[in-house]
């Protein structure tokens, strides 16, 4: 009897760091997959992400853990900008997934396509073209070569933005001259982002009211986390496992 008390004894011992720690992860960290095209190329539909709940401190967490309803005050700490966030839709309550482009106090407005922050233009360079079969997808695909038939590949324009002090990522524009590639200067109000879609011709993002369907400014306590890591495509797309979110 007391050798098997033993053995459970040194069980529990050996199991419960490993629970513990499963636990702590399952906390702060959650999985998502991307069922829309908003975030192309960064984010692939079918892309399976870690995203780290506690990257903005504790009332982000607790907003993962109980509701969003603007109780919990400001997050611990402000995203930076360039960062990939999931948050919670200020009037549809549903999940989405932007990247942060400016912060609170921040002067943003946007000229044919060009993104301006506090009067700095965020360089763009054109990278060649984007291209994937097109497939019904929340809609048929637009492409830059319409008319496509389905299954035959579809073709938009590619560029590499900069945002100062972070690393580049790619975005794609469809045509120019089109309403999202306007905006006229706005100032971020305190406690909010401003967030954009890397698939800047398809995200109903900050450039649109909350009443068009876009989200507006972002309240900071609607924050959810930060996408850190791509795991795999649920798509089976090529060379998506563990790739990090920049």
């Amino acid at each position: 009897m007391r050798a098997m008390r033993r053995r459970e004894v040194a069980l529990l011992v050996a199991i419960g760091p490993a629970a513990a720690l499963l636990a702590v992860t399952l906390i702060l960290f959650r999985a998502y997959w991307i069922p829309s095209g908003s975030m192309k190329p960064t984010l692939l539909v079918g892309d399976y992400l870690l995203v780290n709940r506690a990257a903005y401190g504790f009332p982000a967490l607790m907003c993962n853990l109980t509701t969003c309803d603007g109780t919990m005050g400001p997050v611990g700490q402000l995203p930076e900008r360039g960062d990939v966030v999931t948050f919670i839709h200020p009037a549809k309550g549903y999940h989405y997934i932007k990247r942060v482009m400016a912060l609170p106090g921040d002067r943003v407005a946007i000229s044919g396509g060009v993104v301006t922050i506090n009067g700095e233009v965020v360089t763009q360079t054109p990278l060649g073209t984007f291209e994937e079969p097109y497939l019904l997808e929340h809609g048929y695909l637009a492409c830059k070569n319409a008319p496509v038939d389905i299954g035959e590949i579809c073709v938009k324009d590619q560029a590499q933005e900069v945002l100062p002090g972070r690393a580049p990522y790619l975005t794609i524009n469809l045509a120019d001259g089109l309403q999202a590639d306007e905006m006229a200067l706005a100032t971020v109000p305190e406690g909010h982002v401003f967030v954009l879609g890397d698939n800047r011709d398809n995200s109903l993002d900050s450039r649109f009211a909350r009443e068009a369907g876009g989200v507006g400014f972002v309240p900071l306590e609607n924050m959810v986390g930060r996408a850190d890591l791509i795991l795999f495509s649920l798509t089976g797309q090529k060379g998506r496992v563990l790739q990090w979110v920049r």
